[in-house]
């Protein structure tokens, strides 16, 4: 009876043992399995978000449309252009991304789209940081489409104008213009920059919409405390700049606009104290750090000091309204009346070409060549024939 009742109770754990092993076997064939699909999908080779069906299926288009295998550069670009197709930024720059710049064939073209993706997203860092490693390009000897080369300039000359990075901005516009890739409101911006609005609505709005997408991009803070230093809200500025400046005591940005807030509240205590952390004068540090050395020196009274400042600013920038007057306040201080009364009237000069600048459009020779007239006055005969040469050329506009 036992017996019987072993044997009947055998079977049964028998089976169930059977199906255990089966069900563990069947198990890891499947572990084994996805495994082998995760793999495939995440090969260190493609892109994050690639997988493997997308880039045999991108490596299949190129085939079929060049009649050759592609290396994995070329379905990387067929990966990037179907992406940016179906306007996955993503996708396309990753795939981008993945393309050194010393590549032969894609190099320069990867990083040339990769920055209009990156400029087009709102990404400015590192559009800024792509453009310019595809014109850095140039300085190596590499020929570039000159339309791409446009292109990424008014880009970068767009992104640090918002920022309010005046030195950055000219050294963009002045390739523009060496390579006669200028138009007529580059003119405007490269030599008369100084006369022109830049506390605008416009600028502000965008850098803070540009902050929403990158809140620790230290350029952007630094230029949304200078709109609010040019709006009026001086405390304001004045906390967001102690606050960026204990993250970075040696950005020379950041004090620039801090003194100016000080200057502006007419806060010569803390000017000082905020000035005498500056470092000596270098041709390489912000120009309204210059600037406001020469307000400095004006409100000691040392005009010699001031005169040098001044002076150096004039050189890089001749019709700047607020060093024309501080050398004259120098002048003055120095008893040289003489001069004095040069630089009032080159002051007069830029208040009329001030006004006038709003007339050079596209399609008005005829404020172009008033505005020619008054830098000419100036001594800036550079920028009168080449805003002559554009009125020439405008409708109307023909000798």
């Amino acid at each position: 009876m036992v017996e019987a009742v072993t044997g009947v109770n055998k079977e049964p754990v028998g089976h169930r043992w059977r199906n255990r092993k089966l069900l563990v076997l069947v198990l890891c064939i499947l572990v084994v399995i996805g495994v082998l699909i995760t793999y495939r999908s995440l090969d260190p080779r493609l892109p994050p978000g690639v997988s493997r069906l997308d880039f045999e299926k991108a490596a299949a288009d190129f085939r079929e449309e060049n009649d050759r295998n592609g290396d994995h550069f070329d379905v990387l670009m067929t990966l990037a252009a179907m992406a940016a197709e179906k306007k996955d930024s993503v996708t396309a720059i990753a795939c981008y991304q993945q393309i050194p710049t010393k590549h032969a064939r894609y190099g320069p073209s990867a990083r040339y789209q990769e920055a209009q993706l990156f400029a087009a997203t709102d990404q400015v860092q590192r559009a800024e940081d792509s453009f310019n490693e595809f014109l850095k390009l140039l300085e190596q000897g590499l020929q570039l489409p000159d339309r791409q080369v446009a292109h990424a300039r008014h880009w970068l000359s767009l992104i640090y104008g918002v920022e309010l990075r005046h030195e950055d901005r000219r050294i963009v516009l002045h390739g523009l213009m060496e390579d006669h890739q200028a138009d007529i409101n580059d003119v405007k911006q490269y030599y008369f920059e100084s006369l022109l609005i830049w506390q605008t609505a416009f600028g502000s709005k965008r850098v803070g919409e540009l902050l929403v997408k990158d809140p620790h991009n230290r350029k952007l803070r630094v230029a949304a405390a200078r709109y609010l230093v040019g709006e009026g809200h001086l405390k304001e500025a004045r906390e967001q700049l102690a606050s960026l400046r204990s993250e970075d005591p040696l950005d020379l940005r950041t004090l620039a606009v801090l003194l100016e807030s000080c200057y502006e509240m007419n806060d010569w205590s803390a000017f000082a104290n905020e000035f005498a952390t500056a470092p000596a004068f270098s041709k390489d540090e912000p120009w309204l750090l210059t600037q406001l050395r020469g307000e400095w020196a004006l409100h000691q009274n040392n005009w010699l000091e001031a005169e040098k400042h001044f002076q150096y600013m004039l050189e890089i920038d001749p019709p700047n309204a607020v060093c024309l007057m501080g050398l004259a306040r120098a002048y003055a201080g120095q008893g040289k009346s003489k001069e004095r009364a040069s630089m009032l009237q080159r002051s007069l000069l830029v208040a009329k070409l001030r006004v006038d600048l709003s007339a050079i459009t596209h399609d008005n020779p005829k404020g172009a060549r008033s505005v020619a007239n008054s830098a000419r006055r100036l001594g800036m005969e550079d920028a009168a024939a080449i805003l002559e040469f554009f009125a020439a050329r405008m409708p109307d506009g023909t000798r």
